[in-house]
């Protein structure tokens, strides 16, 4: 099927495009990005990752594993310029999420990982949520956009349509989703700092 391969390349270049912008804000210090919650979503993204290869996704797996690299690099980046104000929660998070491949080592079946990992990944953006509430102008709105959109343009590249495949990855979207309309009407209600 060779509109899965367009698809996956298309969803793997929105996926690379999407972060320039953001690495851009956060070294012009207009982005703040919560650390803990880009580990969470490296972690995250390369265990739904390696569900996906498993259970046959295809093309559609790349833009997870791309996530991943990128989050690790957002991660990297936030350590030194962003925000790091770690709350109880947010060691919670990262601990859960660490620990979410014990059911699929006890199981042999990636299911109630990427149940767990869709989960958490929606949990892990609650501190990322708050900040963009409290904080809009220092989100990039651009990159969460291009988000939602390579995820389902992963969705579409993907081979096999099983939980295991396209969970993650549709929780993502809408998780994205959702913050991008949070900016927009919060950046409605609020002044852009000077």
């Amino acid at each position: 099927m060779e509109y899965k391969i367009i698809f996956g390349w298309l969803s793997v270049t929105i996926g690379i495009v999407s972060y320039f912008p953001y690495y851009r804000n956060i070294f012009l210090n207009k982005t703040k990005p919560h650390a803990f919650s880009w580990l969470i979503f490296a972690i995250l993204s390369f265990v739904g990752f390696a569900a996906q290869i498993t259970e046959g996704g295809g093309a559609g797996v790349w833009v997870t594993g791309i996530s991943g690299i990128m989050c690790v690099g957002v991660f990297v980046i936030a350590i030194y310029k962003g925000t790091k104000n770690f709350v109880f929660i947010d060691k919670v998070f990262l601990a859960v999420a660490l620990l979410t491949l014990i059911p699929w080592w006890l199981t042999k079946d990636p299911i109630i990982s990427v149940i767990l990992v869709s989960l958490i990944d929606v949990l892990g953006f609650i501190p990322t949520i708050r900040h963009g509430y409290l904080y809009p102008y220092e989100e990039t709105l651009s990159t969460f956009v291009l988000s939602s959109i390579k995820f389902v343009f992963g969705i579409i590249a993907l081979e096999t349509y099983t939980l295991s495949t396209f969970m993650y990855p549709a929780s993502i979207a809408i998780t994205t989703g959702v913050f991008c309309v949070l900016l927009i009407h919060r950046r409605t209600i609020l002044k852009a700092p000077q």
